[in-house]
This record gives structure tokens, sequence and C-alpha cells, in this order.
């Protein structure tokens, strides 16, 4: 039998694999998954539920893999994204990452569907009354990204779409146009970038329409 300590063990010589560098570190602690390009950050894993632990484990570790191979974080800190754009592309870029991943290393497509699915179907919390719509705007980025590898987050996309059409008419569209270039053609991190600016210029030009 595999212990899940075991497994964790083996979790750096997976991420330098996947990752394609050697010597990558693993750290599992706090609340989120990141990595710096030598370093896979884990959030705090659920030691007491062994399928779980080990499923997150696997995903997490994945997808961060997905980051080292193929996100150049030297053009990254180049182009010094303001909060807003940062945002929208790392939305794109985590897409871009784990579709290259997943050419690769195919059975990484699953463990990533399972993570999708966790985070945006199975455990997707509305927003609470109080926060802003605008909220939406980056919800709307997200979940579209998202449902193009799993269908059913196409249920909460169109929840975030129908405050988008209420509060900011016609933004959507805006943002659809450049969503669209981003599905056909987003081969590298300065792609992902230049698409992120777009989208924040969509924002920054959106003027609410005047009623007759």
């Amino acid at each position: 039998m595999i212990r899940s300590k075991d497994v964790l063990n083996c979790l750096p010589l997976l991420a330098s694999v996947l990752g394609d560098q050697y010597g990558v570190q693993i750290r599992i602690g706090g609340s989120e998954a990141c990595t710096d390009g030598k370093v896979i950050q884990l959030p705090s894993l659920p030691m007491a539920c062994e399928p779980e632990l080990l499923a997150l484990a696997r995903s997490f570790v994945d997808h961060e893999s997905g980051h080292i191979r193929h996100t150049d974080f030297v053009v990254l800190k180049a182009a010094n994204l303001d909060p807003v754009t940062f945002n929208f592309f790392n939305c794109l870029e985590d897409w871009r990452i784990e579709k290259k991943l997943s050419a690769i290393f195919p059975g990484c497509r699953q463990n990533l569907n399972w993570l999708i699915r966790r985070f945006f179907v199975e455990e997707a919390q509305p927003r609470a009354g109080g926060d802003s719509p605008a909220l939406a705007v980056l919800d709307y980025v997200l979940l579209t990204v998202r449902a193009w590898d799993v269908e059913e987050v196409n249920i909460p996309r169109m929840a975030a779409a129908a405050v988008l059409r209420q509060h900011f008419p016609g933004l959507k569209e805006a943002l659809d146009a450049t969503l669209i270039k981003v599905h056909v053609h987003c081969p590298d991190t300065a792609s992902a970038i230049a698409y992120a600016c777009q989208l924040a210029q969509s924002i920054r030009q959106w003027k609410p329409q005047l009623r007759a």
C-alpha cells in the first residue's frame, strides 16, 4: 500500500519531471498554490482525508509545474502589470499552460479538470449581496476560460454573464471579442500578457449606454 507520506515525498521529483527543471522544491502551507519558477508553494492539504489529499496534491503540482515549464517569468516581470491586468493575465496563462502541459502529459488533463470542477462547480460560492458587481467582470473572464475545458463551468459562467449584462451592458461583447482570439491562438506568455492588456482596456473604455 502506498502511503500519503510517500506520495508527498515524491512530489518534488514529479514537479521536476513535469516542469522540465531540475531541483524543484515543494512547500506546503498557507491558502494558495503558486510558484516562482523554482519553488512550488501548495496550500495546506487535508491530511486526514487521504483520497482528497492525493487528488489535490497531484492536481496542484501538475498546474504549478505547467507554469515552471511554460510561463516566461522574465517576460512577466518585465511587463510590470497593474493588479487588474495581472488578474486577467493569470486567468489566461493558467488555461494556456495547462493546455500545453496536457499536450505533453495527457494524464495531467484528468487531474486538472478534477481541480477545475472542485473549485468552480462543486465548491463554487455565490457572491455576497454586498459585493460590487465589478467582481463579475473578473468572474466572467475566469469562468469563460475554465469552461473551455470543463463544460459544467458554464452554469456559474452564465450567472456572471447575467450580472455583466445588467450592470455593464455591452462590456460582455467587448470581452468576448478578445477571449475568442485567446482561445484560437495564445502561444506564449507574451501573448497572454497582450490579451490581458486588451481585456483591461475594454473595461477602461466601457461607457454606460444612454437610454433613448
